[in-house]
């Protein structure tokens, strides 16, 4: 069965589950979109991941009363 809460999400990195560049496992984590694209029907309630590259690092995008909120 297909979940479209997996859909357009970062898997791997280089062929490899998680990174090896950070001491913490969390860190290391490879999870989250590339960062143009995710899951249809997100609601401001989903917290939505994106994986980058070039940091080798989780953002995260979180919905705030205040506004938007992003956290590296």
């Amino acid at each position: 069965k297909d979940n479209n809460d997996n859909f357009g999400k970062t898997v791997s990195w280089n062929g490899k589950p998680s990174l090896s560049f950070w001491k913490d496992s969390k860190c290391n984590k490879v999870d989250g979109t590339d960062g143009t694209i995710f899951p249809p029907f997100a609601t401001k309630h989903d917290i939505l991941t994106a994986f980058s590259p070039d940091l080798c690092r989780l953002g995260i995008k979180t919905h705030s009363p205040f506004g938007n909120s992003s956290k590296v």
